[in-house]
Order: structure tokens, then sequence, then C-alpha cells
């Protein structure tokens, strides 16, 4: 079987457009998969700030809370015991 050149050359040229269309997917799963690092190395710098701020822990806000209305009693008790209220 002799195949005409012309159809190998259209055999060719089909073969190149699906080439070329298969390079454009992969550049373009590569600039997503770049995005996607960029955006992890953001997410992890991020973290390390978050991470290294000096925040108050909720134990430590219960306590305030509770030793300001433990002072708050006081003072009017003492207020009381002095016949000022």
């Amino acid at each position: 079987m002799i195949i005409d050149q012309t159809k190998i050359y259209d055999l060719v040229l089909s073969v190149k457009d699906k080439v070329m269309a298969v390079d454009a997917k992969v550049d373009s799963v590569d600039a997503k998969v770049d995005s996607l690092v960029e955006g992890k190395k953001d997410h992890e710098t991020r973290l390390r700030v978050l991470e290294q701020r000096k925040t108050i822990a909720p134990w430590q806000l219960w306590t305030a809370v509770g030793s300001g209305v433990t002072v708050f009693g006081g003072l009017v008790a003492a207020l009381r015991g002095l016949g000022v209220g």
C-alpha cells in the first residue's frame, strides 16, 4: 500500500496541530502550578508572621475579667462598709 505524499503531509500537519494544542495545555497547567506555588509561599509567610505575634490566650482574658469583677466587688463592699452606698 502506497500513501500519497499529500495524505502524509496532511497527517503530519494534523499531528503538529495536536502537539501544539497539547503544548498549549501544558503551558496553561504550568502557569496554574506556578500560581499555586507562589500562593503557598505567601501563605507560609503569613502563617509565620501570625505565629510570631504575641497574643492573649483565652484563659488570660478570663483571668483578667475575673480579677476585674473581684476588684469591683471588693470596692463595692468596702464602700458599703463605710456607709457610702
